[in-house]
């Protein structure tokens, strides 16, 4: 039996785009693409989850994540 997938809220929204957008910049979006997100090594996944991290403390996209928590 299938599970059915959950519509995203906007801020998983815009957390799903900067994975992309990281992902992109690494080099790795292709492989996201072709292969899926579950076959990234682990030394990639954490690439992507550090940069996204860096990225997350800056404000302007702290400014974007509580514009999009109020929009909720």
């Amino acid at each position: 039996m299938k599970k059915e997938k959950r519509t995203l809220t906007p801020l998983e929204k815009e957390f799903e785009r900067y994975k992309y957008e990281v992902a992109a910049k690494l080099g790795l979006k292709e492989k996201v693409d072709e292969l899926g997100w579950k076959n990234l090594t682990a030394r990639e996944c954490g690439r992507v989850g550090g940069k996204m991290g860096g990225r997350i403390g800056g404000r302007t996209v702290l400014e974007r994540i509580k514009k999009l928590k109020r929009q909720d």
